[in-house]
């Protein structure tokens, strides 16, 4: 004999109806338990798998004219050595980069799977400083950023006689 009980209004509910509320939540945490489950894969599987590390080939750089591509990747040698792309931290490319005296500014972009895209904007050379031996590039400031070779001493000279005409 099933005997009937006032619930908190007043009215009468039936004496089952506690299990149907302790069946709802069993099937609640059993679907929160499933669903942490296959996050944790997916993260796992996100920071593990080499569809996602970066290679020398996924690195791209953009805007280099004065700076050598293999000083770059040489300061950037964290980046060839295949890190997951989920740790690669743009900022810490622009302050690796902000030391290169050829660089004015720097940005980087990391996108999925696995690329990096540095963007370079180099000083301008203004002029040419040489003392016979050595030939340097000058940018406005006054500062000497890179060797100049044969080629940039030409289209530095040409720039400064079109900007001059």
């Amino acid at each position: 004999m099933t005997y009937a009980r006032p619930d908190r209004a007043g009215a009468v509910a039936p004496r089952n109806a506690e299990p149907l509320r302790r069946r709802h939540t069993t099937f609640a945490r059993l679907v929160g338990a499933i669903g942490l489950v296959l996050l944790t894969s997916l993260l796992f599987w996100m920071l593990t798998d080499d569809a996602f590390s970066v290679t020398e080939d996924s690195v791209r750089f953009e805007g280099l004219a004065h700076a050598e591509e293999a000083a770059v990747r040489e300061l950037l040698s964290d980046l060839e050595r295949g890190p997951n792309v989920f740790r690669v931290r743009p900022s810490e490319i622009v302050g690796e980069l902000s030391t290169l005296t050829e660089v004015d500014a720097a940005s980087a972009r990391v996108t999925l799977p696995a690329e990096v895209t540095v963007e370079l904007d180099e000083r301008d050379p203004v002029f040419i400083w040489s003392n016979g031996a050595l030939s340097w590039l000058v940018d406005e400031e006054g500062m000497l950023f890179a060797p100049a070779d044969e080629a940039t001493a030409t289209a530095v000279r040409d720039a400064v006689d079109g900007d001059a005409a």
